[in-house]
């Protein structure tokens, strides 16, 4: 896989000193506020205000990518900054979908069923715009809610699923304090006290399952997945030297490349 580098354990990081230092100049996360256009359609799949979703059209001979936003779980942060990462994977041919979700600090339960029931209505709704594949994507937060459907309840025709910068493991970023006590106003106690809701708790997702994770990603850190891993030894895991958090969803950065093969590559099969 193109720009990948070979995963090392967070054992292994430790004893070749502390984060590792790479010169490179990050993608700032203005991309979460940076203007984009309209998507090709907003659906309602639901009828509360955030039951809704952003659909940008590609070819009806390619999956359907559903993609998960990330914001640590939180209000402020919605669907509408992957935007721009929904038009660049629909100009390559692949039909976007990205769901909003209800976002209550310490409900999680509304969350968890409004990834459910749009997993499960939407791919319906788009019958005709794709192939009948589903790929399923999240970013950081995002590939949290993606790591948890494809255990618990994965949409009609999933072939894959894909975490970028993600967090697969609750405890583990409970324990980091990740996003400043994030997991924690998510679900509004311990991730201890929802194993139900923690991917590296859950049984191993049927399909195929990779993690992309940043080198220097200091929100959602390499480190957070070695739980996941050996939860779910078959999971392909890997890191890209040189990438942050926000790259992942900017197609200007030089991890795009790597996001389009893999799309490639679980396309065909």
């Amino acid at each position: 896989m193109a720009q990948a580098v070979s995963y090392r354990s967070a054992q292994s990081r430790k004893r070749s000193g502390s984060r590792l230092e790479v010169d490179t100049e990050s993608v700032s996360e203005s991309i979460l506020s940076r203007p984009a256009s309209e998507p090709d359609d907003v659906l309602t799949w639901g009828p509360e205000p955030d039951q809704v979703a952003d659909l940008q059209l590609g070819s009806p001979l390619e999956p359907l990518i559903i993609v998960m936003h990330g914001g640590f779980w939180r209000p402020r942060t919605d669907r509408t900054h992957l935007r721009h990462m929904s038009r660049e994977l629909a100009e390559s041919g692949y039909t976007v979908v990205s769901p909003e979700y209800r976002r209550v600090l310490g409900n999680p339960d509304l969350t968890m069923d409004d990834v459910r029931v749009g997993l499960q209505v939407l791919p319906t709704t788009l019958h005709g715009y794709y192939d009948g594949r589903v790929i399923l994507m999240g970013h950081s937060a995002g590939s949290h809610l993606a790591l948890w459907a494809a255990a618990v309840c994965p949409p009609q025709g999933l072939i894959a699923t894909i975490g970028l910068a993600p967090i697969p493991d609750l405890q583990a970023a409970d324990t980091r304090h990740i996003g400043r006590g994030a997991v924690r106003d998510f679900l509004g106690v311990a991730a201890r006290e929802r194993p139900d809701l923690d991917p590296a708790q859950l049984p191993s997702p049927e399909h195929k399952v990779i993690l992309l994770a940043g080198q220097v990603d200091d929100e959602a850190m390499p480190e957070l997945c070695d739980g996941y891993v050996r939860a779910h030894p078959n999971v392909d895991f890997h890191v890209l030297p040189s990438t942050g958090h926000y790259e992942f969803i900017d197609p200007g950065s030089q991890a795009w490349a790597t996001i389009l093969e893999t799309l490639t590559l679980v396309a065909a099969g």
